[in-house]
């Protein structure tokens, strides 16, 4: 459900699209920050860090659309 910038699931878990977005950001823009984040993501869910990068760069885009769309 969408409420303003913010989006729950059935449990009532919420996320800031903004903060988001911000946090996704500043992980992106530092290069050594990015590398160890994609390297940790990649050994724990078992993907590429090729794919890793690509889903964080769609992550990046779908949530800059969220943000402008509101």
């Amino acid at each position: 459900m969408q409420n303003d910038q913010n989006f729950s699931d059935d449990d009532g878990q919420e996320i800031d699209v903004e903060a988001f977005l911000q946090a996704m950001l500043a992980v992106a823009g530092d290069k050594e920050r990015r590398e160890e984040v994609i390297h940790k993501v990649s050994e724990r869910i078992n993907m590429t860090p090729e794919q890793v990068e690509e889903i964080m760069s769609v992550t990046i885009r779908v949530l800059a659309n969220l943000s402008r769309s509101n």
